[in-house]
């Protein structure tokens, strides 16, 4: 065994506290050692078998597998007789009862002499290494193999004490042994698996609570006293992953959620609730501001951000601008790769896709059609709403249509290859803000500063039923359920309403929001909804039941004008007056601290 250490003695002599992280692979490699020669030795018992010379240099270690060797002294329990000799082993590893008159080899035996493997192991000294050979047998007869060594890891500690018992039958048995050692290594792997992933893991100053630790302070502990049921192995392990996350704080460094989780998994195991508070926190200051987070913000436009959509690859999305622009980011590098789009003459309002079209609205009375991937222009400036402000434009899901909503009262609907306008819809009393087709294109909804939301047949151009009434002051998004069967609206009145399209009945209480909720959007399946604030906050919903969702979004700056799903429903945009997107997470995934088994359980070294 101690060939497997070569190279590493120096490194392997230093105290787990000391938290290098090449250290804490090096404990992590010993514990799977001894895991493998306890699991070997319990087989061996278990046919009734004593090895009788268990020493780390009769353990043979190839290909990373630790394996017993030197089976010279090993005898069948039911046929062992002889007297005290070498025939019984080595001396320094004899338990006290082997130096009695007429003392044979035993399970008992072997289960002392494999403390004394794990400490040599640990410190590479034999034991009773400070007595000489003509004073061992008083040495075992009066005292332990070996003293605590400085920073050991608790639980070998611990085992190996369960080894010494004076009392033979008081010593552990093999089985047990192996059970608690493959525990060790597996919450000594998903610690050094936590660590892995933070760069200068060894300036963090954490370890585990070594024998000096008093009980009141022990983070080990704190956890203990709360989950009596839970091992000391574990116990440890979480202490020191919340240690790692205290030192991380103090030292000021950030780093992504991806990388905290596993060691937030460590504490989930022991303390759920506190994880839990962790995972949120983590995330919360992961925002799309700090450094090297894969997520936003795109900075680029030079004024607000008027409204933002995902193109369909999910790569790359769409933003348009009160600079009177268009652009193009690409996500992963938070980078124009088209644009600005340049033409319109005044504020770009709103932008929608469909394939590779991307169609933009203005307040300078016109929408226009663009390549996403040249960045040409295709179709227009086509004159809309009698040249007045065009609020919001939106694509049929067949992309055969365009629908747009103006300044001058009316919604219209629009050739999306020609730009010829197809049917016009009038019955709002004010300025109509925004516009969404159906799923199957055959109804549009609106929405309009007089406070109403209405639902258009796209055929005939008639309005279907009387307006939904019910918001107090102007509606600032609508749109349809992935069926068909319920209809969202937000308002400057704080509130989100869902109707059923058919009865025109709302459903549920209006959802609340603080602040005016200015835009609203709905996840691909329908099932979640995501609505942005004048005061700057984004909430998620679920649209099924009105629930609202924690997420640990951050404020932004200024106003969140538009907000959009990806298409794979994994991420959020938000547009906000602060000139900036932010990306967003839109998964369980920021609270989810999960590591598979089968990482567990495999070893890497």
């Amino acid at each position: 065994m101690k060939s497997a250490r070569a190279g590493h003695e120096p490194e392997l002599a230093a105290p787990v506290t000391d938290c290098d992280f090449d250290l804490l692979r090096l404990h992590c490699l010993e514990l799977k050692l001894l895991s493998e020669v306890a699991g070997g030795l319990a087989y061996l018992h278990a046919y009734n078998l004593a090895h009788g010379d268990i020493k780390a240099s009769n353990v043979l270690v190839k290909g990373g597998v630790a394996q017993l060797g030197d089976f010279g002294f090993s005898v069948i329990l039911a046929e062992h007789t002889g007297s005290t000799s070498s025939h019984l082993g080595t001396a320094r590893w004899f338990a006290p009862e082997s130096l009695q008159e007429h003392a044979h080899r035993t399970q008992e035996a072997d289960m002392w002499a494999f403390g004394c493997a794990i400490l040599e192991v640990r410190t590479l000294l034999v034991p009773y290494h400070r007595v000489s050979d003509a004073a061992v047998p008083l040495a075992i007869r009066k005292d332990r193999p070996y003293e605590r060594p400085k920073g050991i890891h608790p639980s070998l500690w611990s085992m190996a004490e369960a080894c010494w018992s004076r009392s033979p039958k008081a010593r552990i048995v093999s089985p047990t042994l192996a059970s608690r050692i493959k525990i060790t290594v597996k919450y000594a792997t998903l610690l050094r698996k936590a660590l892995e992933g933070l760069p200068h893991v060894h300036l963090l100053g954490f370890g585990y609570p070594d024998s000096n630790s008093s009980p009141r302070f022990s983070l080990g502990s704190l956890i203990l006293k709360k989950d009596n049921n839970k091992s000391t192995d574990l116990t440890l392990a979480a202490a020191s992953a919340l240690n790692a996350l205290r030192a991380l704080e103090a030292s000021g460094k950030r780093y992504h959620p991806a990388a905290l989780r596993p060691i937030i998994h460590l504490i989930a195991i022991a303390t759920p609730q506190l994880a839990k508070k962790l995972m949120f926190k983590v995330r919360s200051s992961a925002s799309p501001e700090l450094p090297g987070s894969p997520l936003g913000p795109l900075r680029g436009h030079t004024d607000e951000v008027c409204a933002v959509t995902f193109l369909p690859d999910g790569r790359r999305l769409v933003s348009s601008s009160t600079d009177k622009t268009v652009r193009i980011w690409d996500i992963e590098s938070g980078k124009t790769v088209i644009g600005p789009l340049v033409g319109h003459t005044d504020l770009v309002r709103c932008v929608a896709v469909h394939g590779s079209r991307i169609a933009s609205c203005s307040w300078d009375g016109t929408f226009r059609v663009w390549d996403a991937d040249s960045g040409k222009l295709v179709l227009g400036p086509i004159t809309a709403h009698q040249g007045k402000k065009v609020y919001r434009i939106a694509y049929s899901k067949d992309g055969t249509h365009i629908a747009t909503a103006g300044a001058d009262e009316r919604a219209a609907i629009w050739d999306a290859n020609t730009g010829v306008r197809w049917r016009e819809l009038v019955g709002h009393t004010h300025v109509v803000l925004c516009v969404a087709f159906s799923e199957d294109g055959t109804r549009l909804v609106s929405g309009s500063w007089d406070e109403t939301v209405r639902i258009w047949d796209v055929a005939s151009g008639e309005c279907i039923g009387e307006p939904l009434t019910g918001h107090t002051r102007m509606v600032t998004a609508v749109c349809f359920s992935p069926d068909g069967k319920r209809v969202f609206s937000s308002s400057y009145d704080g509130t989100i309403r869902i109707w059923d399209a058919e009865t025109r009945a709302l459903i549920g209480e209006p959802l609340r929001m603080d602040g005016s909720v200015a835009c609203m959007a709905l996840s691909p399946d329908g099932k979640r909804l995501v609505s942005g604030s004048r005061r700057g906050k984004i909430a998620m919903w679920d649209a099924l039941t009105g629930a609202a969702i924690p997420m640990p979004f951050k404020d932004h700056k200024g106003w969140v004008n538009s907000v959009a799903f990806s298409p794979d429903g994994r991420k959020i945009a938000s547009a906000s007056s602060d000139k900036t997107i932010a990306l967003w997470d839109a998964t369980d995934d920021w609270k989810r601290w999960d590591i598979d088994d089968e990482d567990v359980e495999k070893d890497d070294d």
